[in-house]
């Protein structure tokens, strides 16, 4: 259980970092007029983002299909929890749903970094490469954590079988 506790726990830390990888600028300005204090009047923050992923720098599509990706994935991992939790892990059938969870998040993961590394190849002579670097690594990460969840689930499955079995030889 803390194992699994524990994936699960990078696979969502992980999903957090690929979806802040987009590069934002942020500018803070100071207005030091006439002030009682001798400190600034006036703050502001300009923040202008940037998406690093594209072959134009003001296109972002390909950082919205990475949000969406992500956001979905985060979206149903927490719906999963949820109905796990409510139902008392689905009344014995929550490695099931693991199972199938696992598998499906294997294939989204897979099928979306293989789009986003498909584009950001083409874009090599974009500056910021670090960024987009750093995004497909994560993405694939996510691939390999949802890979070894499916492992996982495909173990305990076959363990749910097995014990089934030799209760049934036994009785």
């Amino acid at each position: 259980m803390g194992a699994l506790f524990a994936c699960t726990a990078v696979k969502y830390i992980a999903t957090v970092l690929q979806v802040a990888a987009k590069l934002h600028n942020v500018t803070l300005t100071a207005d030091f007029g006439t002030s009682t204090t001798g400190g600034p009047t006036h703050w502001g923050v300009q923040t202008h983002a940037t998406c690093t992923l594209g072959t134009a720098v003001d296109s972002s599509s390909l950082c919205t299909y990475t949000y969406v990706l992500a956001g979905v994935s985060i979206g149903i991992s927490l719906l999963l929890s949820l109905v796990k939790c409510v139902t008392c892990d689905l009344c014995g059938l929550g490695a099931l749903l693991d199972l199938i969870f696992s598998a499906a998040g294997t294939c989204w993961w897979a099928v979306g970094a293989s789009v986003v590394t498909k584009h950001v190849q083409q874009a090599a002579d974009m500056p910021l490469e670090q960024y987009r670097t750093a995004t497909i690594a994560l993405m694939w990460a996510e691939v390999a954590m949802f890979g070894a969840l499916l492992v996982a689930g495909v173990s305990s499955c076959a363990g749910m079988l097995c014990c089934r079995t030799y209760q049934k030889l036994g009785s």
